[in-house]
């Protein structure tokens, strides 16, 4: 327990060495390396815990360095992790936990991949698929084989919580202006309008460009974290669960509603509960609804107006001029790395998973969805009664990363390792649970 501790000390201390220090490069990197492989020769799981401390501090490293080390830093991690556990421990094997998930990951990760590189129309961009597509597999590949040995995907979970709310403490500091971080890519991010207040500022989550998802996820992420208080040390569980949902609070984002929504109708209305508790909490839960519903947060609109004057157009307006082409195959992903650049003709942001559709086409898009679904449907039949508080933790946050609006984050970095870590959890429960049925 203690060694543990100290590990992840370590570990974080030297990824904030390399945010805020500006020594040389390999004074900077020596002791991340030299911790990584003590843990790693300490317990196989450090080979997955590596990754999810590290992804977090991707945006923070970017900003503070432009060296190529740093910036390809967790995909360097999750490449290492992948290859020291098929030569070392597995001996050239690989496992899988479910073959048809693994299948339908492997079809939409290529399809994907193909589709971008012939809208493209350069070979050489086959480099930004592989960053974007094969490093989320690797990592499941390698979270697949180490759970066999041993089930680390609730402190895995955790983990990662808490490396978010690292980044969430330096993002407080930063918006209070006890430290000074640049936005990240010089974002103009502008003062908002917010009920009870004539306008304030927003935060940086220092996350990604997408403020308002990242924001409604690091809020989610703090309130699910209280669920963790008897298996972990309480007083960080309340510290970093404070800290997480103000931070998602400060982004001022409509997508937290969304996030309410979606926790307190499973924490409420599907929860197991007595009979006159469960009529109490959907009339407590109707109006709930209606007064969100009906409030101007942000921008003097409410959630309804919002949608309307800032999506639904668009939307319509994209949607009905696609033409057939472009309904099978999309308009390609809009690249920006380095020197690989691309934008499409046409193209629409803030469609959440439905941008496999708009960049990929419709057949890849009905791959994703059934992918989706057939996950969906696992996490529904492990906790049909939804007794299980861990299992709700499960389904708050697979709703959550497939609903939110900006962009598709379930294979988005920096937040595809906890879309991996919930999807290897809902298959390792339901084949737990149903492997002599």
């Amino acid at each position: 327990m203690y060694k543990n501790t100290l590990i992840l000390i370590i570990f974080y201390i030297t990824l904030l060495n390399i945010t805020f220090n500006s020594s040389n490069i390999i004074f900077l990197i020596t002791p991340f390396i030299i911790i990584f492989l003590i843990s790693i020769s300490y317990s196989s799981k450090y080979l997955i815990l590596a990754t999810i401390i590290t992804y977090p501090f991707m945006f923070l490293i970017r900003n503070s360095s432009d060296s190529l080390i740093f910036i390809l830093l967790p995909e360097i991690l999750i490449f290492l992790s992948f290859v020291i556990n098929l030569i070392f421990l597995d001996k050239f094997k690989v496992y899988i936990i479910e073959k048809k998930t693994f299948y339908l990951m492997l079809l939409f990760l290529l399809i994907s991949s193909v589709v971008n590189i012939l809208h493209v129309g350069r070979l050489d961009f086959i480099l930004v698929t592989i960053r974007l597509y094969l490093f989320p597999f690797l990592f499941f590949l390698t979270l697949s084989s180490v759970i066999k040995k041993n089930n680390i995907l609730l402190e895995a979970l955790y983990t990662g919580i808490l490396s978010f709310g690292i980044v969430a403490v330096i993002a407080i500091f930063n918006y209070f202006e006890l430290i000074n971080i640049k936005n990240f890519q010089y974002l103009n991010i502008a003062e908002r309008e917010v009920i009870f207040f004539s306008e304030a500022k927003r935060l940086d989550p220092l996350l990604s460009g997408a403020i308002g998802s990242a924001g409604a996820l690091v809020f989610t992420l703090g309130l699910v974290l209280i669920y963790f208080k008897n298996k972990f040390n309480k007083i960080i569980i309340f510290f970093f669960s404070l800290t997480l949902t103000l931070t998602g609070l400060l982004t001022l984002s409509y997508s937290l509603i969304l996030a309410a929504i979606i926790i307190t109708f499973i924490i409420l209305i599907l929860k197991k509960n007595k009979i006159f508790l469960k009529f109490f909490f959907v009339l407590i839960f109707i109006i709930f609804i209606f007064f969100i519903l009906n409030t101007k947060f942000f921008l003097g609109l409410d959630i309804l107006s919002y949608v309307s004057s800032y999506y639904l157009h668009s939307y319509l307006l994209f949607f009905s001029n696609m033409t057939f082409t472009e309904i099978l195959f999309g308009n390609g992903m809009p690249i920006n790395m380095g020197n690989y650049i691309y934008e499409p003709e046409k193209n629409i942001s803030d469609v959440g998973i439905f941008r496999v559709f708009v960049e990929t086409g419709i057949i890849n898009f009905v791959i994703f969805f059934y992918f989706l679904l057939r996950l969906f449907r696992k996490l529904l039949r492990i906790n049909p009664d939804f007794s299980s508080d861990y299992h709700n933790v499960l389904l708050i946050l697979f709703i959550l990363l497939i609903s939110l609006p900006h962009t598709n984050i379930t294979f988005l970095p920096p937040f595809y390792p906890l879309f991996i870590i919930v999807l290897s959890s809902i298959l390792y429960e339901h084949k737990s649970k149903f492997k002599y049925a």
